[in-house]
């Protein structure tokens, strides 16, 4: 009966560190709007809006490999005696999971000068401008891609407590550095 009552409070922990994480993402996302088009303004906050909405779009290049990992995880928590397979398994796709992110870096370096001169119909910004941010953006993917793959880990390990004080924690570090 104990360990029901345990499990009730890793629950309750996780969704109100699941609760608190999104709402603060949010609010961060709904607050700071006026302040990037004040700084940045549209055309410029327009060609972030694209990579925001490509990142979450090549999110699906994923390939399930986040959910299988908060799977494996949580499975390894319960039995012990799989330790060794289950982290065999995770560093496996651990390593195609970084190499598929790498992947789609190298396709925005190579396709940058397609993107900065045809999909981005920037007036204010010329090509070679335009390309210097796709550049600067396959960097800020590579570096975020590991984060959904790290963050499965710690969803699987149940310590989302932890996962959304980072990720809160850098939405306010963004917030921040924009201002």
């Amino acid at each position: 009966m104990r360990e029901q009552s345990g499990g009730h409070e890793i629950l309750k922990k996780n969704l109100h560190a699941n609760f608190w994480g999104q709402a603060i993402t949010v609010l961060l996302g709904v607050v700071l709007v006026p302040v990037y088009l004040h700084f940045l303004g549209v055309e410029a906050y327009g060609v972030i809006g694209f990579f925001t909405s490509l990142q979450v779009l090549l999110g699906f290049l994923d390939l399930g490999i986040s959910p299988t990992v908060t799977r494996e995880i949580a499975e390894h928590k319960l039995l012990p005696h799989k330790a060794a397979e289950s982290q065999n398994f995770v560093l496996t796709l651990q390593t195609v999971h970084i190499f598929i992110g790498l992947v789609i870096g190298a396709g925005f370096v190579l396709t940058a000068d397609g993107l900065a001169q045809h999909w981005l119909n920037a007036e204010q910004f010329s090509p070679a401008v335009l390309r210097k941010v796709i550049f600067l953006y396959a960097g800020v993917f590579m570096v975020r891609w590991p984060i959904l793959f790290f963050g499965a880990v710690l969803r699987g390990l149940e310590r989302q407590a932890v996962l959304n004080q980072i990720l809160a924690g850098a939405g306010i570090l963004r917030g921040i550095a924009i201002l």
